[in-house]
């Protein structure tokens, strides 16, 4: 997994580690003529590309669940509204 040093920790970012191999494999494969290698990189670009965005929505879920959490307290028993033939 790639690590960031960032104040106050490391961000890891294991997308960044297949982007990085992927565009020397690209490289490689170019420098060397040879198109399988050279698509192996490209494929593994993308590969880390969907690790970074599948990462963000994974965020975004917890970050929208802590949120909700906040702001509407207890989950477990949240307040209803009575239906049409209830008082």
């Amino acid at each position: 997994m790639f690590e960031v040093a960032i104040p106050g920790g490391v961000a890891r970012c294991p997308g960044m580690k297949d982007q990085i191999k992927g565009k020397a494999e690209e490289w490689k494969g170019k420098a060397t003529g040879d198109k399988s290698e050279e698509m192996k990189g490209k494929a593994r670009q993308e590969m880390g590309k969907a690790k970074e965005k599948a990462r963000d929505a994974k965020e975004d879920v917890r970050e929208g669940w802590e949120s909700r959490q906040r702001t509407d307290g207890d989950l477990a028993n949240p307040p209803r509204e009575p239906g049409p033939d209830e008082p």
